[in-house]
């Protein structure tokens, strides 16, 4: 399956929930690199997410802020490099 915005609902805490799920298929393993460009390609999906309610989900994805820093940074790092890519404004 296809997940992108249209399948992600984020909630006033952060919270992720998912709509119409039925085309998904849960992964036994997500590498840390497929893991980086699915929330890369989610944050692109979501240009007028605010920045503070994306990290707050990043937080809770993540476990944890320790834990959310360095996926953060790997995220906005291909995020740069795909703006730059496609000639996409900065956000």
């Amino acid at each position: 399956g296809d997940l992108h915005e249209g399948n992600v609902l984020v909630t006033e805490d952060g919270a992720l929930g998912l709509i119409d799920p039925d085309q998904l298929r849960p992964a036994r393993f997500v590498s840390r690199r497929r893991r980086v460009r699915n929330l890369e390609r989610l944050w692109r999906d979501f240009p007028s997410l605010p920045r503070w309610t994306a990290l707050r989900a990043m937080v809770r994805y993540a476990g944890s802020a320790a834990a959310a820093r360095p996926l953060c940074r790997a995220v906005a790092a291909r995020a740069e490099a795909k703006r730059l890519q496609y000639g996409l404004p900065p956000r």
